[in-house]
């Protein structure tokens, strides 16, 4: 576990005395002006346009800090490399300001990972060891996000930068992200490993993590190297156009197209469905959740829970799951928001579509039955399934008044009608897959898989197994027999098991991949849809 922590950190909304390091998140404190609870974010948010126009409202105050962002996140590093990972402040007056040489850096696994918080490191991390840490900062009674980093014994063989082109006005930032494929199948960021390469700094400058900022109108690129010796693996330069501010460049436009709320007797959770509308990449988006407010979040803010997108393509869409636990029983008025800290330039009339709200949530024994279209959600019991499509109710408001006809009467409790009740979402084991990826190896012929399963239960999952279908036609069902199975023992309530497979062979040209969480079916699953994932294998 990470070592040196403060001993008066805040606590969050779902207070436990232990924290398992697989569902680690941030705590929570009181420092939002509208009385909401603030949670302390970290957040990684390099696709940041520094200038704002006044909302018109005067506050003399100086401006504090509101979030903390490190990056890169998924980082890859092999032994006898170094990675240089960055610290990011966030201000209430939308500003954003280095913080990699004040904030005090920690790792989960330092013999894994060590990043040094010493003059002139500061931020600096070197492999120990090959494997898998987790790296977070503090700095002022604040602390960051956790990212992951692994460590390999591997070689780059190939390397990539997304997005592919930029269009940007003056003294405007994005993040530019390189992704290196290695000879062991891993895949991640390197954008603070590989060398950026600028060919005209007049136009346009780049920082060691890859962070463009346009300085003067023309045209340059940006190439990331990877320096592997004698044999350096370089990404496709990338063409950045800076263009007069009398130019329109469209910015990107984040919307929130949709809304699914899951409650239960003490957890709330958001699916929130996030379009990129505009016409420029976003990188870095932060999508936070109140659980009850009596007004609209007004960014910069941060809410009671959080999650990331780390790059939507303009036109690309992309759900994120945000969850509370530990909620008390009530009646909450809950917003959604993007962008909460307003660190990505929407233009003037972006920032207009960034929330939803207010939403109705109740929690508890007298929960209201499911609202939504299509809500197969069981509606006698405690959980809660809301389901709110953009255009179909601009307000997303669900009045519990509205359900009172439909309560039952206690006395039709018969066996019979609890027979017919199905069981609620998070209720009993939850078995999801949260990750899946496969890679070609070439010596020897053989794929790599990578997976994460998640029990989004409320019950311990013991002895399943989880199988990869490497080369099908059609997407199985289980019972399946697998070209390669992965036992785990046991899984509690919210952890992830962290697993790999090998499957011998070469695609050729693909393989379609699938994995299956208790490929043996001898689970039995509140939620059986979750259980499946699936990837293209190419050589």
């Amino acid at each position: 576990m990470f070592s040196s922590l403060p001993s008066l950190l805040p606590q969050r909304l779902d207070p436990r005395a232990t924290k398992d390091v697989h569902d680690w998140r941030p705590e929570a404190r009181r420092a939002d002006t509208t009385g909401a609870v603030v949670l302390c974010l970290a957040l990684w948010l390099p696709g940041c346009q520094n200038t704002w126009e006044p909302t018109g409202e005067t506050d003399e105050l100086p401006p504090s800090l509101v979030g903390i962002g490190i990056g890169p996140d998924h980082a890859v590093v092999p032994l006898g490399e170094q990675l240089q990972f960055q610290a990011t402040g966030y201000y209430s007056d939308q500003s954003a300001r280095d913080l990699t040489d004040i904030v005090s850096w920690q790792t989960w696994r330092d013999d894994v990972l060590h990043v040094s918080s010493s003059l002139d490191q500061e931020g600096l991390g070197t492999p120990v060891d090959v494997g898998y840490s987790r790296i977070r900062a503090l700095y002022n009674g604040l602390q960051s996000n956790e990212i992951r980093a692994a460590v390999t014994d591997a070689y780059p063989t190939q390397l990539t930068v997304a997005p592919g082109a930029l269009s940007l006005h003056q003294d405007q930032t994005l993040q530019l992200t390189a992704e290196a494929a290695f000879s062991d199948g891993h895949r991640g960021n390197v954008s603070g490993t590989v060398r950026w390469v600028v060919e005209r700094a007049s136009v346009a400058t780049v920082g060691a993590t890859g962070q463009v900022t346009s300085r003067g109108v023309g045209t340059t690129t940006v190439q990331a190297i990877y320096e592997n010796g004698d044999s350096p693996v370089e990404a496709e330069p990338v063409v950045i156009n800076v263009v007069p501010d009398s130019v329109p460049v469209e910015p990107a436009d984040l919307h929130i197209t949709s809304v699914y709320t899951t409650v239960t007797e003490e957890t709330v959770s958001w699916t929130v469905d996030i379009e990129n509308q505009g016409g420029t990449a976003a990188a870095g988006i932060w999508v936070d959740a109140w659980l009850d407010r009596s007004s609209s979040p007004s960014a910069p803010t941060a809410g009671d829970g959080y999650a990331v997108i780390s790059l939507l393509e303009p036109g690309e869409q992309q759900d994120v799951v945000i969850e509370l636990s530990g909620v008390t029983e009530g009646t909450y008025s809950s917003w959604v928001l993007v962008d909460s800290l307003a660190a990505i330039y929407e233009g003037h009339s972006g920032d207009d579509n960034n929330d939803w709200g207010p939403e109705n949530v109740s929690v508890g024994p007298d929960s209201p039955p499911a609202t939504g279209p299509d809500n197969d959600c069981d509606t006698t019991n405690s959980s809660t399934c809301v389901d709110w499509e953009e255009g179909e109710n601009d307000t997303g408001s669900t009045d519990p008044s509205t359900d009172e006809d439909t309560e039952a009467d206690p006395g039709d409790n018969d066996e019979s009608a609890t027979e017919d009740e199905g069981p609620s979402p998070h209720q009993g084991v939850d078995l999801a897959v949260t990750y899946f990826e496969g890679w070609s190896l070439q010596e020897p012929d053989e794929v790599l898989y990578f997976i994460d399963v998640t029990n989004h239960g409320d019950t311990t999952a013991e002895m399943f197994g989880v199988g990869v279908l490497a080369d099908v036609d059609e997407p199985p069902s289980a019972p399946s027999q697998p070209d390669s199975l992965v036992e785990v023992d046991q899984l509690l309530p919210g952890e992830t098991a962290y697993l790999s497979a090998v499957v011998p062979g070469a695609p050729d040209p693909t393989w379609w991949s699938f994995v299956l969480a208790d490929v043996a079916s001898a689970i039995d699953e509140t939620n059986e849809s979750n259980n499946q994932d699936e990837w293209l294998v190419t050589p």
